[in-house]
């Protein structure tokens, strides 16, 4: 493969600190993409989501 580097060549060359960002950006996107998956199956507008998780955040609170 000439002219190319691979994904773990480059993450390699990050910096610690890069490399920990990196990651929390991609867990909190898996986040956000799961979220819009249900959201999408369960037929509900970002709007009415954000009505029933206030409802039911004290119950999980517990």
């Amino acid at each position: 493969m000439t002219g190319r580097t691979s994904f773990s060549t480059l993450r390699n060359r990050m910096s610690p600190e890069a490399q920990a960002r990196a990651h929390a950006k991609s867990e909190a996107l898996e986040t956000e993409m799961a979220l819009a998956e249900v959201r999408r199956a369960m037929q509900l507008s970002q709007e009415e989501l954000a009505r029933l998780a206030i409802r039911k955040a004290p119950v999980c609170d517990r």
